[in-house]
């Protein structure tokens, strides 16, 4: 394994163990009724359109929103997300594809 393999795993190992167990939360603080986008590089082969599912949880601690994410073209998938109320978000992608998770 080359040298710069080896600290970008240890980098990516280091965020997601800071992170808590299993999840790397983003944490953003959006206009209430703004729409936040989330912007994500996937895979782009066989047909993400049907292949690929995403989706995120928003959540300020009192209330979870979970949103669809979509395939966007050229390998980005997108969320977006309008905040019922305004404070401090919380966030967490889910897909069955690994790079699009967390």
């Amino acid at each position: 394994m080359s040298r710069w393999l080896s600290v970008v795993l240890l980098a990516l190992c280091s965020a997601l163990a800071s992170a808590g167990p299993g999840q790397a939360e983003q944490t953003e603080q959006p206009e209430q009724w703004g729409v936040f986008e989330i912007s994500l590089p996937g895979p782009a082969d066989g047909n993400p359109f049907i292949d690929v599912q995403l989706s995120a949880r928003f959540s300020d601690g009192a209330q979870t929103v979970a949103v669809d994410g979509f395939y966007d073209g050229d390998g980005v998938y997108r969320v977006r997300f309008m905040p019922p109320r305004p404070g401090r978000w919380t966030w967490v992608s889910q897909s069955n594809r690994w790079p699009l998770t967390n």
